[in-house]
């Protein structure tokens, strides 16, 4: 019985398409295969030797008044918007305005290391500038106020000598475009790409843009559960996010770098030539079955986006998202698949009784990390400690598939006991868990344990099991963290010390006392915490 069970895990779950349908009718029965399991929403364009293969929308454009999604509708980019900025400083180096040796204390005079920091290291990320996006805590986003608070952090490393992604340097980097061409970031946008390349449906601020096109952003977007996202006012992201548009301006984006058309060929074979940790000046470089792709990603308030380019293969892949739980890198990854004739799968799904599902859920250890098995909806997801949920699909009733992973999941009755084993199949290999009773506690120096001992445990209260509690415990001056299953595969720390906890964050200062401590995790995107003196 368990060989046959591994048997159908291994090889009787995947739906391989192969045969000789139109490439087109491939990349849009793939699309949709993901659109209808939930896994996809948003708009696609792939074109390849200047044919455009598939442009078209993928279901909910806006919930509340029943619209579906079109080709023709407006997205936000968010961090897409990088590779224009980059385009613009490259534009105005050509003409003469500025070098990309230029020194930030030529824009920002007294700012530290200032002598030291290249318009370069901008467009790199290689500048050590602190990413305003780390805390969220800048008091505005007006030029004087950033640039104040920027000189108040102190570098990640010294200029040049490593990478660390900054939307800080971009922000001035459009701030450098401004003074240096007298015109507003978006003017310069207008001018020297929108306008040229016909992107007739790019612009800023999409909080105030008014069209018939424009999407709606969703943080969750389910049959369950339709949550729209609280869209940035302006100037939102600026110059490293704030653009919106089109597939089909995206595409006439790539056929405008394509035919060299704003900037010279030397200066796109600059931009895309590798800096460090394969990033160019704006551009992420990688590959595909050997072949070099050029491109960017982005992703914030309701919005996932991506869009690549293969030179050598005149391909151009974009994808737009209005859902943050779709991954459109991973959507893009598919596509490719179905370019290069590779195998793929097209994802299906069976419906499972609720009682039966609920059967499977709990806590399962993976090697060094934990799996959280929980019921989203109607389907099973899988969370690993620390990482995002991932919802399953059923491919029958004990047997599960992670499209985003590629991991397949099989439940089977224990030998032993009347639980359930977990086992997992990826990459020709078969591994098995163990199913544990889930405990968090508390260790660090103001506990009798010290960090090198076990976990002062907590109860999981009776009537909220997503919370836990610890009464009249004695603590003395130092410092502690919450700690999952004894060990550090996740752990919570206060970074602000104000109550609210984060993933590996800061340890927590604790002054000698006696406390009823309470660890509150219901909300799992904000976890919090009381420290309760008695």
């Amino acid at each position: 019985m368990k060989k046959a069970f591994l048997f159908l895990l291994v090889s009787g779950l995947a739906v391989y398409s192969y045969g000789q349908k139109a490439t087109t009718q491939k990349l849009d029965e793939l699309v949709s295969a993901y659109a209808n399991v939930g896994k996809f929403n948003g708009a696609v364009l792939v074109s390849r030797r200047g044919e455009i293969l598939l442009q078209k929308g993928y279901g909910i454009k806006n919930d509340k008044k029943g619209e579906s999604l079109s080709a023709d509708d407006v997205f936000q980019l968010y961090s897409i918007t990088k590779t224009f900025t980059s385009t613009l400083v490259m534009k105005l180096e050509e003409e003469g305005k500025l070098k990309l040796s230029d020194k930030l204390e030529n824009y920002y005079p007294n700012f530290p290391e200032g002598n030291k920091i290249t318009i370069e290291n901008l467009l790199t990320h290689t500048s050590g500038i602190y990413d305003y996006t780390r805390g969220y805590n800048m008091p505005d986003m007006k030029e004087k106020t950033f640039v104040d608070f920027l000189r108040s952090k102190p570098l990640d490393f010294p200029p040049g000598t490593n990478w660390s992604y900054s939307n800080s340097g971009y922000w001035l980097l459009g701030f450098i475009i401004e003074k240096v061409s007298g015109l507003s970031y978006e003017e310069a946008l207008k001018r020297y790409i929108f306008d040229p390349l016909q992107m007739k449906s790019a612009g800023l601020d999409y909080k105030k843009l008014v069209s018939k096109y424009k999407t709606t952003g969703y943080v969750t977007l389910s049959d369950s559960l339709k949550q729209e996202a609280e869209i940035y006012g302006s100037p939102g992201p600026f110059a490293a996010g704030a653009i919106y548009t089109t597939v089909g301006d995206v595409y006439k984006y790539y056929v405008g770098t394509k035919e060299h058309k704003i900037l010279t060929s030397e200066a796109y074979k600059k931009a895309f030539t590798p800096y460090k940790n394969d990033y160019g000046y704006g551009w992420v470089i990688s590959s595909f079955d050997g072949n070099k792709t050029i491109g960017h990603s982005g992703g914030a308030a309701g919005f996932r986006t991506n869009f690549i380019m293969i030179p050598d293969k005149d391909i151009c892949i974009v994808v737009l998202s209005n859902s943050e739980q779709v991954s459109a890198r991973f959507i893009t990854s598919k596509l490719l698949e179905v370019l290069f004739e590779k195998s793929y799968i097209v994802p299906r799904e069976t419906q499972v009784d609720s009682k039966i599902l609920a059967k499977y859920t709990g806590y399962y250890r993976l090697n060094n990390n934990n799996l959280h098995i929980t019921i989203s909806g109607h389907r099973l997801a899988v969370e690993p400690s620390g990482e995002p949920k991932n919802e399953l699909l059923a491919l029958g009733g004990n047997y599960f598939y992670s499209p985003e992973t590629g991991f397949y999941l099989g439940f089977q009755n224990n030998e032993y006991n009347e639980d359930f084993d977990l086992v997992i199949y990826k990459d020709n290999k078969i591994i098995k868990t163990e199913r544990f009773i889930p405990t968090w506690g508390i260790i660090g120096t103001a506990t009798t344990s010290g960090w090198e001992g076990s976990d002062i445990e907590m109860n999981q209260d009776k009537d909220e099991m997503s919370v836990w509690r610890l009464k009249n415990i004695k603590l003395t001056d130092g410092e502690m963290k919450f700690r999952f299953a004894n060990g550090w595969n996740l752990s919570y720390g206060d970074n602000k010390q104000d109550r609210q906890l984060e993933s590996d964050g800061e340890n927590i200062k604790v002054s000698a006392g006696v406390y009823d401590i309470v660890l509150d995790l219901r909300d799992s995107k904000s976890p919090k915490y009381e420290l309760m003196r008695r």
